[in-house]
């Protein structure tokens, strides 16, 4: 089995293009719901 270095440390846009657009429009999808999920928390503290 071969390693190559530069395969290990390249980033993934350049390593799979596609691939990263999907993980990114997953970041994208469930950042909201974690915003809200900050918010509550927050609120909840501050309300105790």
């Amino acid at each position: 089995m071969n390693l190559d270095i530069r395969e290990l440390t390249s980033s993934l846009s350049s390593y799979s293009s596609a691939t990263n657009q999907a993980v990114n429009m997953m970041a994208d999808a469930v950042r909201p719901i974690g915003y809200i999920l900050l918010g509550l928390f927050f609120w909840f503290e501050m309300a105790s």
